[in-house]
């Protein structure tokens, strides 16, 4: 039986680089090979929940927040304002309940409840956008 894995590069974007790169690992033949690229603007820094049900990807909009279907392939679920803080790492806590992301130039650590990404994501499916917009101004006080 063959191990292959899956692997998620985080990049700057510029001409050539469109987001997060998803590689597929072919251990016994020792190869590596770009399966497709995800567009998302500068996810200059991603983690995986510890369960490896999601990802988590800083990017200029704040934090935004994947599933990770069974082929490995990603799906967007939600991006996440960091309230203008300039993010550079994020880490998962042990339960996947909290993400914690802090910001290099600025000094500054923002804590986010993970299941409110998770709602929030259901509920744009539902919601206009001027209720959309209340419900992200109401969760940002409550981060």
């Amino acid at each position: 039986m063959k191990d292959n894995y899956v692997a998620y590069v985080g990049s700057y974007t510029h001409e050539s680089s469109k987001g997060i790169h998803i590689y597929d690992c072919d251990v016994e033949e020792g190869r590596i090979y770009e399966r497709c690229e995800v567009p998302i603007d500068n996810p200059s820094y991603i983690t995986l929940s510890h369960d490896k049900r999601f990802l988590y990807a800083i990017c200029d909009q704040g934090v935004s927040a994947y599933a990770i279907t069974e082929d490995g392939s990603l799906e967007l679920m939600n991006v996440a304002s960091i309230n203008g803080m300039r993010g550079c790492h994020i880490s998962v806590t042990k339960a996947n309940n909290f993400l914690v992301v802090s910001g290099y130039h600025d000094g500054k650590i923002t804590v986010m409840h993970v299941m409110l990404m998770v709602l929030l994501a259901v509920l744009l499916t539902r919601c206009s956008t001027k209720a959309w917009a209340a419900l992200q101004n109401a969760i940002s006080v409550l981060t």
